[in-house]
């Protein structure tokens, strides 16, 4: 306190008359210049958010080097990647839908057997993939 019992202000706060250290007061509030890029921070990337993994239907599938974000309860449209059922085996392909015919086509975009029932088990949205190179051993190093 002053002399005449004013509260002493230091960068418009006033003192703390039980502060242990008031001399520090003044501190608390400089802040100097603030940032520019304040105005363009993102919060931590997290795929769990991305991706909504938390959903009960969202799982991560392995595919080659790929691992797929796949959503059971997404209906697919015209283009949609999907992980089907087709026979006994279970495979990645394009959903096609023309003139109201739901059908098939293999990542090359071959027509799968139009006799063959498939199963769409989820839908495909995001792709994870590992990009480092693979190492190519030849046969006499194995």
């Amino acid at each position: 306190m002053n002399p005449d019992n004013t509260p002493i202000v230091r960068t418009g706060r006033a003192a703390d008359p039980d502060d242990p250290n008031p001399a520090a007061a003044h501190l608390a509030n400089i802040t100097g210049f603030p940032s520019t890029a304040a105005d363009h921070a993102e919060p931590p990337l997290s795929l769990d958010r991305l991706c909504n993994l938390s959903s009960p239907s969202v799982f991560p599938c392995r595919f080659g080097q790929n691992i797929l974000i796949v959503d059971r309860d997404r209906d697919p449209v015209d283009g949609s990647l999907v992980i089907a059922d087709v026979g006994t085996s279970r495979m990645v392909v394009r959903v096609r839908v023309r003139d109201g015919v739901v059908s098939a086509v293999n990542l090359l975009g071959e027509p799968l057997d139009p006799f063959k029932a498939f199963e769409v088990w989820g839908t495909v949205l995001w792709s994870v993939r590992n990009m480092e190179p693979v190492q190519v051993r030849r046969a006499e190093e194995i």
